[in-house]
C-alpha cells in the first residue's frame, strides 16, 4: 500500500504554478507537524483544481489534512521520494 495521511499547518502561503505548456496547474506546500519535542516538515505537491483552491483559500498557518501517495524518482546522489496529494481537507483556522 502506498499512501500517506498528514495533518498539520502550512509553513508558507502557497503560490500557483503552471507547467511549461501552461496546461497543468500545481503548487508546492510544506506542512509542519508538531511532535512532542520537535516539528517535522513535509513537502507535498498538489495538482489541478485542488492546487487552485488551496492557493485561493489558504495562507501561512492554515490547518490542512492531506491524503496522498509517494512517488520515487532518481537524482544525482540516489533516490528522491516525492509526496503527491490526492485529497486535501481544510481545518478551522485559529482566530486570535
Amino acid at each position: 500500500m502506498n499512501e500517506f495521511l498528514l495533518a498539520g499547518r502550512l509553513v508558507k502561503t502557497p503560490e500557483l504554478r503552471a507547467s511549461k505548456d501552461g496546461e497543468k496547474k500545481y503548487t508546492f506546500i510544506t506542512l509542519a507537524i508538531n511532535g512532542k519535542d520537535k516539528s517535522d516538515f513535509f513537502d507535498i505537491t498538489v495538482f489541478g483544481k485542488t492546487a487552485e483552491i488551496i492557493v485561493q483559500y489558504c495562507e501561512k498557518g492554515c490547518p490542512l489534512t492531506v491524503k496522498g501517495f509517494l512517488r520515487q524518482g532518481t537524482k544525482e546522489n540516489g533516490y528522491k521520494i516525492t509526496l503527491i496529494a490526492d485529497k486535501v481537507f481544510f481545518g478551522n483556522k485559529k482566530e486570535n
